[in-house]
């Protein structure tokens, strides 16, 4: 093995460890998150964890006995569905720490979607300039 080439391997084997413990903090922040959305009325309330997961959701006062099953039904869903929201929008802002900076907004929305085909482009622009995968070495028909 070559001295360039033992350096690059070290190289991307620091980068690696780093990626790893970068990876490992986002993900025991986000075991440790949690998204509370309140109503506008103040009436009901919604707790989602990192994952996304419902972990509490509260009816306060006594306000709810006089709505329709509907109007209730409707204000519930608009405060959980806000507390998913909210929560995958802090997962995927702590999430584009972990991208390289050409790839931390490709095709990422606000609220978590990703349009495939731009972050794909982006990334297979990235390795393609990348010079770790441009060494002099064989092609499969024995061509360099």
């Amino acid at each position: 093995m070559t001295s360039q080439m033992g350096n690059r391997l070290e190289e991307a084997a620091v980068h690696l460890r780093e990626q790893g413990e970068r990876v490992r903090a986002f993900q025991a922040e986000t075991e440790q998150r949690s998204t509370t959305v309140v109503s506008k009325d103040r009436m009901v309330s919604a707790t989602v964890n990192g994952a996304g997961r419902l972990t509490a959701l509260a009816i306060r006062g006594s306000r709810y006995r006089s709505m329709s099953s509907a109007e209730l039904a409707s204000t519930v869903m608009e405060t959980v569905n806000s507390a998913w929201e909210s929560a995958a929008a802090q997962t995927m802002a702590a999430a584009r720490a972990l991208l390289p900076a050409d790839l931390e907004s490709a095709g990422v929305t606000v609220d978590g979607t990703i349009d495939l085909t731009d972050f794909v482009d982006r990334a297979m622009n990235r390795v393609g300039d990348s010079t770790v995968w441009r060494q002099d070495r064989p092609t499969r028909g024995g061509e360099s």
